[in-house]
């Protein structure tokens, strides 16, 4: 059975959803930990700007974290990895630098920064059954919390030929951006098995041509 997501909710498109694998296992569920913060170079450079950051992110992240848990909780999804909500230092200053490169000429590496939406980020799970559902209850709270989208639309990966199924939202909140992802538990262990493990090994590399083909 195929269910679809309405295109009039924050124009995401319609939204197929496969049914997980039988042998899909059950998932682990973190608890909220303490993020370690350290200071690299001066404020201008990647590792200052991503400190800067992190520090912004950490100060908006109680109120974000209660908003999300009690969206989840009303709307019958799990919130995972909680313990990794805030993105570490080194991520987020690979990532920094990494865009940079690919738009040299085009910002400076403050403005590459600033655009960085995934320094605070969630991704709530749903069975499969009440995925279409809960996603439209999220967004819906969503907006009413004043959350707002900081991109055109979410990036609904249901509807494109990859491995890595599910929708990404990047959102924003009183001058704080986040990232928040919606998977099924079929579409998340794809996540954390398959498709991270790639992710990673793309965004580590220097090469341009490489990160296309790992990507594709």
């Amino acid at each position: 059975e195929v269910e679809r997501l309405p295109r009039y909710i924050w124009g995401l498109g319609d939204i197929d959803i496969e049914r997980p694998s039988a042998q899909t296992t059950e998932l682990q569920f973190h608890l909220p930990g303490k993020h370690d913060q350290t200071h690299h170079g001066g404020a201008s450079s990647a590792g200052g700007l991503a400190t800067s950051l992190i520090l912004a992110a950490a100060k908006s992240e109680p109120g974000v974290t209660s908003d999300m848990k009690s969206i989840s909780a009303k709307v019958g999804g799990v919130l995972v990895g909680l313990d990794f909500r805030i993105k570490s230092q080194g991520s987020l200053e690979r990532k920094i630098k990494s865009e940079f490169r690919e738009n040299r000429g085009d910002s400076s590496v403050k403005d590459t920064a600033s655009r960085m939406t995934d320094v605070l980020r969630y991704t709530m799970v749903f069975p499969t059954s009440g995925y279409v559902r809960g996603v439209e209850g999220a967004l819906s709270d969503l907006k009413g919390r004043g959350y707002q989208r900081y991109d055109a639309k979410g990036t609904n990966y249901w509807t494109r030929g990859v491995d890595y199924k599910g929708v990404n939202m990047a959102l924003t909140k009183g001058g704080q951006h986040l990232e928040l992802q919606f998977h099924t538990k079929g579409s998340y262990e794809t996540k954390e098995t398959k498709s991270h493990p790639i992710y990673e090994k793309a965004r580590a590399s220097r090469s341009s041509k490489e990160r296309k083909s790992l990507m594709e």
